[in-house]
């Protein structure tokens, strides 16, 4: 009886393991088969849970700090495969707004992915400069607008709107801030890419598979570049400081 219950276990292990490279090999070979995917955002500060209102942070400047707003635009999603059989999200299904306002804009699901194995993802922060609302993404105009992420038809997108109050050693006063990162036009482009790796990420048929994203938003103060309010509290069409949060912002997510 322990010899058949052993070679049972083997023979369903076997099994499964034929299942996963069949649906693989499948996928390759044109006869493709499909699973859905989501991944969460998770909003924090220093590895805390980012709470709007009145819960204050501090930045390495001293610069202590409470956040009412904070929303940012990711877009052009591409699974990444090692084969490259890479899957590329159709653009009218890749442009979203993560709005910690709103609990539901943390998840994004993509549906109808291929089922194969992905090795990493990558993402835009903003829109691109090709994808303007005169030159596409139709679909996209009226949330951005609704969602305060427009500026105009001809300047583009808020890519990042982070708004709040802080205070510093000198001020204790409340001072309101202002973070709002796009591009505008053709002189000034804060468009990211964002590449980050997933370990044994396998999509398979007919199921939904899950994961991750941590955005830490100290980084927008030191990323790549060191950035305080005492520099500049408001932040708009501004050519210095919005590339320097713009470069900052590569460094903001990492797979949880």
């Amino acid at each position: 009886m322990k010899k058949l219950s052993i070679l049972a276990i083997i023979a369903l292990l076997f099994a499964s393991c034929n299942t996963d490279e069949d649906a693989n090999r499948n996928s390759e070979l044109g006869n493709p088969t499909f699973g859905n995917v989501t991944f969460t955002f998770a909003n924090e500060v220093d590895g805390e849970p980012l709470q709007l209102g009145s819960t204050t942070y501090v930045n390495s400047n001293n610069e202590t700090y409470s956040v009412s707003d904070l929303k940012y635009i990711i877009s052009n999603i591409v699974l990444i495969n090692d084969n490259g059989l890479d899957y590329v999200v159709p653009e009218e299904d890749s442009y979203f707004i993560i709005d910690q306002q709103l609990s539901s804009s943390l998840t994004i699901t993509l549906q109808d992915v291929p089922s194969r194995d992905y090795s990493g993802i990558s993402f835009g922060f903003g829109v691109d400069q090709f994808k303007y609302p005169l030159n596409g993404v139709m679909n996209f105009v009226p949330r951005a607008d609704e969602a305060g992420m427009l500026w105009s038809w001809s300047a583009g997108y808020r890519f990042l709107k982070f708004e709040g109050d802080y205070t510093t050693e000198e001020n204790a006063e409340p001072t309101p801030f202002i973070v709002h990162v796009g591009s505008h036009g053709s002189t000034l482009d804060n468009y990211q890419e964002i590449i980050m790796p997933l370990s044994n990420f396998t999509v398979r048929d007919s199921e939904t598979s899950a994961f991750g994203i941590k955005a830490d938003i100290s980084n927008i103060f030191d990323g790549n570049n060191n950035y305080y309010f005492q520099t500049n509290n408001e932040v708009t069409i501004d050519p210095v400081n919005a590339p320097i949060i713009s470069d900052n912002m590569k460094t903001v997510f990492t797979i949880n």
